[in-house]
């Protein structure tokens, strides 16, 4: 049985979500899964607060735009979909699209797009939307660049490996879309203690699997660990990248890891993630 038969989808008002659901019907086509299309997204009211003043008036006029955004994407949604029966439309009832991460808890699987400053619908979720799901959810994140569409089947992978639980995590989610792929790469870093006994047991572990994977190591203490991972996989044509998010504890909050948001920031292609 497929370990993905949940799919999660973040809805928002952008185009980008209709690239997104076109992946997440494929993966589902492929695994046969159900998806979930989670429309989450910050009231206009939260954005633009507003005086008592004014208040009643203008409340009125941001609360009908929220519904006209929602009654438009909605339809949007269902007219991409097709009549899919894979595909099932829901959203929060609470007004902070935080709650997606909780909603995350129920699925295998989750799918969401990075912010793109220069969309007007990049208010639709807070900056930090995107880390806080990868953060808070506990499951696999496949976030995927902006105008892409396609990811059913991977045939090229490359996998970011340093020997933590949270690599370690990844690889493990990863593992269907492992299987059949025509070339694994695994890339791991020079700055790390990477003892021969240690990869060999990665090998053995992926082999179990029938995944044959060839190994690469990189001088992460020369540069950008992030931008050194990124560069590779374009060297070596990786439709799909595969990593653990790292974050850093602060009081009250969690903040990506540099290795992390560089990635983020920059990848051109899919990245499977978990923290």
């Amino acid at each position: 049985m497929s370990p993905f038969r949940h799919i999660l989808l973040h809805v928002d008002s952008s185009a980008q979500t209709l690239n997104r659901l076109s992946v997440c019907r494929a993966l589902a086509a492929r695994f046969g899964a159900e998806v979930t299309a989670l429309y989450a997204v910050t009231p206009w009211l939260l954005l633009y607060p507003i005086g008592m003043d004014v208040a009643g008036e203008v409340a009125t006029q941001l609360s009908e735009w929220d519904a006209e955004r929602l009654t438009k994407t909605h339809e949007r949604i269902l007219e991409a979909a097709g009549g899919d029966k894979a595909v099932r439309w829901a959203q929060l009832d609470d007004q902070s699209p935080f709650e997606f991460a909780a909603e995350a808890l129920y699925a295998d699987l989750l799918v969401l797009g990075r912010r793109v400053e220069g969309d007007p619908s990049k208010d639709d979720v807070p900056r930090d939307f995107l880390s806080h799901v990868i953060l808070h959810s506990g499951k696999p994140v496949l976030v995927l660049p902006p105008d892409r569409a396609d990811l059913d089947a991977p045939q090229i992978v490359v996998i970011g490996w340093n020997g933590t639980r949270e690599s370690a995590s990844a690889l493990t989610a990863s593992i269907p879309f492992l299987v059949g792929a025509k070339d694994v790469h695994v890339v791991s870093g020079s700055d790390r203690k990477q003892d021969g006994s240690s990869l060999d047991a990665l090998d053995r572990y992926l082999r179990l699997h029938d995944v044959y994977a060839s190994f690469h190591t990189l001088p992460t203490a020369d540069g950008n660990a992030g931008q050194l991972l990124l560069d590779q996989a374009r060297i070596l044509g990786a439709d799909l990248l595969v990593m653990g998010c790292y974050g850093h504890s602060r009081v009250r909050e969690w903040v990506l890891g540099g290795a992390t948001r560089t990635v983020l920031d920059n990848a051109t292609l899919p990245v499977l993630m978990t923290h």
